[in-house]
């Protein structure tokens, strides 16, 4: 019986937190990963335009904001 109240646990929430845990985690790679190559073009010189471009390849179309002109 305490086989099926382990399995029970593990698939009713350990495994949901973990899948939620790891999508996280992704996330705050992603937006530090952003910060760095930001903090580093700005070190460089680069123009802010041009470092605004640079930082939205990093983001999926769908995320990326449209700029009305």
């Amino acid at each position: 019986i305490t086989t099926l109240y382990g399995s029970m646990i593990a698939n009713m929430f350990a495994m949901p937190i973990a899948d939620k845990l790891s999508c996280r985690s992704g996330e705050e790679v992603m937006f530090k990963t952003i910060i760095i190559k930001g903090v580093m073009s700005i070190q460089s010189g680069d123009n802010p335009r041009i470092v605004e471009q640079k930082l939205m390849t990093y983001l999926p179309p769908a995320e990326r904001k449209v700029e009305e002109k």
